[in-house]
């Protein structure tokens, strides 16, 4: 179930990244991967392809290099990867995060008959996001439903997260304007793989 995000290399250095899911392993023999991305849609390979492989774990992210050894598309497609010999692992100061400057719509539970807030996430991880909002548009405590568009798989899709308002600040704030840690609850798998896609791209 974990995603690994694949970089492909050597003759197919152009191709983007995509991102699998785990489905299992042969310590020492192979790697099992389904090729269905988060669309559902089928990611070809060819066999002897080499591939930069990186995975979250925990406080870490870890890279390894491998081949793909098989292509299967039954039962359902899936490939199988060289089992690392060596796992390169470097500490992640929580998640990855990537600057952006995104607009997002935010609606704050128990004001639902408001109308959504729009704001902009300056910056995002798979884990949670900072906004830039009017000043008190938002409050520590505060939960919250946001949705959000990220390309994924070559298209865009619309992300809906709830998380909790941690901190809020104006110290470096542009004027009249608070920045707004949010901390995302257990966002669903797919909606993770794209995130995590999009802050691994970025």
């Amino acid at each position: 179930g974990s995603v690994l995000h694949l970089d492909f290399l050597g003759d197919s250095i152009h191709r983007p990244r995509v991102s699998l899911r785990l489905v299992g392993y042969s310590e020492f023999v192979s790697v099992m991967l389904s090729a269905v991305n988060a669309q559902g849609g089928v990611v070809p390979f060819r066999e002897g392809e080499l591939l930069q492989a990186k995975v979250i774990a925990g406080n870490d992210i870890g890279a390894f290099t491998a081949l793909v050894q098989k292509v299967y598309f039954t039962p359902f497609p899936y490939i199988h990867i060289g089992y690392p010999d060596v796992v390169q692992m470097k500490v992640l100061r929580k998640h990855a995060r990537v600057d952006t400057r995104l607009i997002i719509s935010v609606a704050r539970e128990g004001h639902e008959s408001a109308p959504p807030m729009a704001g902009i996430a300056v910056n995002l991880s798979a884990s949670g996001m900072r906004l830039e909002m009017y000043v008190n548009m938002l409050g520590r405590g505060d939960r919250l439903k946001i949705a959000l568009r990220l390309p994924g798989a070559g298209e865009e899709r619309t992300l809906a997260i709830t998380g909790t308002v941690r901190t809020v600040s104006t110290q470096a704030a542009p004027i009249g304007k608070a920045y707004c840690g949010v901390e995302f609850d257990e966002v669903p798998a797919v909606d993770r793989l794209i995130l995590e896609h999009y802050v691994f791209q970025g």
